[in-house]
């Protein structure tokens, strides 16, 4: 009973749960069905537990292990002088859903060896809203056009106070499926907090409504949700802070640890928030 438990949380957890309906999430509930079953009907059908056999503890005790490694690999990863930065959601008007976010089990970019910058950056989306959308990220598994996603052009405001630091516009949208790994951010926005560099990546060209050496402060519009750069095949926002460098630009730090005031815990792919407008 414990294994299936077990087993079904690393469904929940790894599983691209975001790309189906709501009611998606109430398939794994099948690998429970078994085994409560099969546990239920030991104390009620008088039935003595046998445990002379060692051997049958192995497969159950091997799904436990692998649950708990799984659950440590989720977590992000800081060291005890890093604390977080916390910003407001850049995206707001819904309900949010991260698509990547934790430890490198779960997040793409944690488990980049060469983006060392990225290693705590979060993908946001937006889900729709109506009956049309009910609650699904996009019109579709994998729809052929950036319009059928609930994100694209949504709104992105400023998640801090600061000073624009680097503006990047007019790099063209990618269609559903692809990726320009030439320009991994696409357009992009950093914002300068004085004590971290906060970037908000693949925005939408011709979107971006802030010039470099702007001031900003929290909610202020800044562009619009896009699919510039390396998305990972979709429209998204790709969040995340850095480091302070000489040179102001992304990629020259390294990465800091980030959570979201409207989100209670850690950042963790899969998990959603509700924002008001």
């Amino acid at each position: 009973m414990l294994a299936g438990l077990a087993a079904t949380w690393c469904l929940l957890r790894l599983g691209p749960w975001h790309a189906l309906p709501p009611y998606g999430r109430l398939l794994p509930a099948a690998a429970v069905a078994g085994p409560l079953a099969a546990g239920l009907r030991v104390p009620a059908a008088g039935l003595p537990w046998d445990l002379r056999a060692p051997l049958a503890l192995l497969p159950p005790l091997a799904v436990l292990a692998a649950a708990a490694w799984t659950a440590l690999r989720c977590r992000p990863r800081s060291g005890p002088g890093d604390p977080p930065l916390v910003l407001e959601s850049p995206l707001r008007g819904g309900t949010v859903c991260l698509l990547q976010a934790g430890g490198p089990t779960v997040n793409r970019h944690a488990a980049d060896p060469c983006g060392r910058a990225a290693h705590h950056g979060c993908d946001l989306t937006v889900l729709g809203s109506g009956l049309r959308w009910r609650r699904r990220r996009a019109l579709g598994l994998m729809p052929a056009a950036n319009e059928s996603y609930a994100a694209y052009g949504h709104p992105v405001r400023s998640p801090c106070d600061g000073i624009v630091a680097v503006a990047v516009d007019g790099l063209p949208d990618n269609e559903p499926g692809s990726v320009d790994p030439a320009h991994p951010l696409g357009n992009h926005i950093a914002v300068d907090t004085g004590r971290a560099l906060v970037v908000l990546a693949h925005l939408r060209p011709g979107s971006l409504r802030v010039p470099v050496g702007a001031r900003v402060t929290a909610g202020t519009m800044l562009a619009a949700v896009g699919n510039s750069g390396d998305t990972g095949g979709e429209p998204l926002l790709h969040l995340r802070v850095e480091t302070r460098t000489s040179s102001c630009s992304p990629g020259s730090g390294t990465a800091l640890p980030l959570r979201l005031a409207e989100l209670s815990g850690v950042p963790l792919r899969g998990r959603r928030f509700t924002v008001s407008g």
